[in-house]
Parts: C-alpha cells; sequence; structure tokens
C-alpha cells in the first residue's frame, strides 16, 4: 500500500454533484411519508432529514479518490520515491505506464460500452463525463490501460507528465557521470604494464 503520508501532487474526490443529492432528499421524503402515520410530524421529519442527510454523507464517502502521489511501497514494483497513480483501492507505479491522454464524452462512452477492454481497470462513477486514459507499459501486467474519471483531466495529466520530466533529469545526470568518468579515463589511456597497478589497469590522479 501506499503511505498515507505520501505528498500528493494531485488529488480528487469523486464525488457526485448537487443535482445527484436530489435522490436522498427524496429518499428522506418517501420515509417522511411512510413514518409519520405511526408518529408526530416532528419527529418524522426529523427522522426524513437523517436519512437524507445519512444518504448524501453515504454518496460522498464511498465516492474513489483519484490522486498521484510521490513515493510508495516497493513491493508495487516502483521505486520508493517513484510517484504513483491511485484511483480507488488500486494503485500504480508511473514508470509503468505510457503517456496519458484526455478522453472527452463521447469517448468515454465509447470506452465503457463498444470499446471496453474486460481486462482494463476502471475507475467510473456514472456522473462523470470526462476521464484520462493511461496505457500500461509493463509487460509483466496484463492490464492494457488505466481509465480514470475526472472533472480536471488536464491537470491529471500534467501531474502525471512531472514523471517523464524526472526521468530526463536523471538520463542527463546519468549522461554527465558518464561523460565525467570518461573524461578522467582519457587523460591516462591503458598500458599494456598499467600506470602504476596492475598491467591493464587505469591510472587516476
Amino acid at each position: 500500500m501506499d503511505s498515507p503520508d505520501a505528498p500528493a501532487l494531485y488529488t480528487e474526490r469523486l464525488a457526485p454533484p448537487a443535482s445527484v443529492h436530489l435522490v436522498s432528499l427524496v429518499l428522506g421524503g418517501i420515509v417522511l411519508l411512510g413514518v409519520t402515520p405511526f408518529t408526530s410530524p416532528v419527529l418524522a421529519a426529523l427522522i426524513g432529514l437523517l436519512v437524507a442527510a445519512a444518504s448524501s454523507a453515504a454518496l460522498v464517502l464511498s465516492s474513489p479518490v483519484v490522486a498521484v502521489i510521490r513515493g510508495g511501497d516497493p513491493a508495487d514494483g516502483g521505486a520508493p520515491d517513484e510517484p504513483r497513480l491511485r484511483a480507488g483501492g488500486a494503485v500504480i507505479p508511473v514508470g509503468a505506464l505510457g503517456a496519458a491522454e484526455v478522453v472527452d464524452a463521447d469517448g468515454l462512452q465509447r470506452l465503457m460500452r463498444t470499446d471496453a477492454d474486460a481486462r482494463a481497470h476502471v475507475c467510473h462513477r456514472g456522473w462523470m463525463s470526462g476521464a484520462v486514459r493511461v496505457p500500461v507499459t509493463d509487460p509483466r501486467d496484463a492490464t492494457p490501460y488505466w481509465l480514470v474519471c475526472t472533472r480536471r483531466p488536464a491537470q491529471l495529466v500534467a501531474a502525471l507528465g512531472r514523471r517523464e520530466s524526472q526521468l530526463e533529469s536523471r538520463r542527463e545526470s546519468w549522461t554527465l557521470r558518464r561523460r565525467t568518468r570518461s573524461t578522467r579515463a582519457d587523460r591516462c589511456p591503458r598500458r599494456p604494464a598499467g600506470c602504476g597497478g596492475a598491467p591493464g589497469s587505469t591510472w587516476r590522479t
């Protein structure tokens, strides 16, 4: 599991919009009408309000959280400080993912219906109209892609894109170290008898 204290590069709860909470009010009204014959109107109204509030709270608390966090458990195959994408209860290192793409409402409908892949990991809620599709590039993982709903697809793609900048920075640092070692080695090329060391060794200042 990822650490609960890991800093988040991006976080979003896929909570329902206000229109969905009307269902909770309707449910509370039904309960109110149902208990009114058996109790006082005040108590019936209180029960109805409690049911409506509890229903709305359940909708919000059960909504999945989408996040890009920095660092996590190496058991998932990623480095300890490598960013992870978390969608609901699933977590994957971003190093195992390809380039993310924004999916509009029409594309989301297709991916959920005609173009759906049963092997894909999907984090979806019916009230969401946008998503991000991220291919899985790890050959050990049979999941073809992650489809994650979001209200802020551009920001989620940007958070995932930071991984590319980090990898590029690491590659540049590695290249610089290689050049530095090569420069030092060129100061004294290999000699048959070595340079003050064992035969074939490289002398260094």
